[in-house]
C-alpha cells in the first residue's frame, strides 16, 4: 500500500467544519454519527465560559464545540505561515501587497498568544468530559 502524505491545504479540509466552505452542499460531518440525545453534564465553569444555556450538552453538541475549538486553534496557527495573506499583518502606513518582508509584522500578538492559550484550554476541558 502506498504512504499518504497530507500537504497544509488536505489538513485544513480535513480539519474544516463544512460550514466553513462557501457555498457547501454538505453536511457536517457529525450529523447521523454523534448523538443527539445522550447527554454529559457540564461543570458549572465550563458551562459559564460557554455561555452554554443549560448544565447539560448533548455528544452532538459537544463534539461540535471541540470541533468549533480546534478549527479557532488552526486559524490562529495559521496566521504564523504567511503574513502576506493578511492584511492586519502589513504594519501601518506600508502599501497592499508589498512583497518586502520587512512590511510585515511575523508571530501572533499578546492578544492572539493569550486567545491561543484560553482556547487550548477549553478544548482540553471539552475533550475530558
Amino acid at each position: 500500500m502506498d504512504q499518504v502524505t497530507l500537504n497544509v491545504n488536505h489538513a485544513e479540509t480535513i480539519s474544516a467544519p463544512a460550514s466553513h466552505f462557501v457555498d457547501n452542499e454538505y453536511s457536517e460531518i457529525l450529523d447521523h454519527v454523534a448523538s443527539k440525545e445522550v447527554t454529559f453534564d457540564l461543570p458549572r465553569k465550563l458551562q459559564e465560559h460557554l455561555k452554554w444555556p443549560t448544565p447539560q450538552i448533548s455528544e452532538y453538541q459537544l463534539e461540535t464545540e471541540i470541533w468549533r475549538v480546534h478549527w479557532e486553534l488552526h486559524e490562529l496557527e495559521r496566521l504564523d505561515e504567511d503574513p502576506r495573506k493578511y492584511s492586519n499583518r502589513l504594519k501601518p502606513g506600508l502599501s497592499q501587497g508589498s512583497s518586502d518582508p520587512k512590511d510585515y509584522r511575523f508571530g501572533l500578538t499578546e492578544d492572539e498568544i493569550r486567545r491561543y492559550m484560553e482556547l487550548a484550554d477549553l478544548y482540553h476541558a471539552l475533550t475530558l468530559l
